[in-house]
């Protein structure tokens, strides 16, 4: 009678088996570890819009520095190198950008399929203590 009692305080029926019992609680701890997985994967992509801040603004000002030295009189051997060492710096530079925008995305759709995970594990856990 008083675990009848108990079932009903916490919100599972009397009638919950082992079995849903069990599938409860994991379902908790998969919420559990999915949540410190999410954090992490938070954390990636709060840097990695640093680092594509930081990278674009540079980005920016090789390319103010590549279309001076493009334009600039008279031409020179100096300024010509200057110009092909800016121009790949440029290139390399938009390759990273590319690069860390891949990894966002990537960081991204893994945060969402932890948050579609973690719902599942919840409406797991609701049906459990419901029926």
């Amino acid at each position: 009678m008083a675990d009848s009692m108990r079932e009903k305080k916490i919100g599972t029926r009397p009638s919950m088996t082992e079995e849903s019992r069990k599938e409860y609680r994991r379902a908790g701890r998969r919420i559990a570890v999915n949540k410190i997985n999410k954090e992490h994967v938070m954390v990636t992509v709060g840097l990695l819009d640093r680092e594509i801040h930081e990278t674009t603004r540079y980005l920016m000002q090789q390319e103010q520095k590549r279309a001076a030295a493009l334009f600039a009189r008279p031409r020179t051997a100096r300024l010509d190198e200057d110009v092909a060492r800016l121009t790949e710096d440029v290139d390399c530079l938009r390759e990273c950008l590319k690069a860390l925008e891949y990894s966002k995305a990537v960081s991204l759709s893994q945060m969402h399929e932890l948050d579609v995970k973690m719902d599942g594990d919840r409406r797991l856990m609701e049906i459990s203590r419901i029926g």
